[in-house]
């Protein structure tokens, strides 16, 4: 059963690597969290570890307490963060009735 009360959420980017790994760090995503639980979080796929297509995407880790089942859009990408950002909150919105 879905929650009936809708947190207020915001997107933060990801935090920047630090030391050596900084310097194989990819594109930076976003995470939407209301302060204590991330609902959503956008990557960049670049298709070369997996000959996947190029583009953003999004993914809703399950959530039994806000009654938001997983959800991963890795094989459908769009063009821009911003278009991931917007279908994420879409699906998490959808999830509060």
């Amino acid at each position: 059963m879905a929650n009936t009360t809708k947190p207020r959420m915001t997107w933060k980017r990801k935090p920047r690597a630090r030391g050596l790994a900084s310097v194989v760090q990819g594109v930076r995503g976003s995470e939407l969290s209301d302060g204590d639980t991330i609902y959503a979080n956008t990557r960049y796929s670049d298709g070369r570890l997996d000959d996947g297509p190029t583009g953003w995407w999004w993914a809703a880790p399950q959530n039994d307490a806000a009654g938001i089942p997983h959800e991963n859009t890795c094989r459908t990408v769009v063009k821009t963060e911003a278009e991931a950002k917007a279908a994420a909150r879409a699906y998490i919105m959808s999830q509060f009735k």
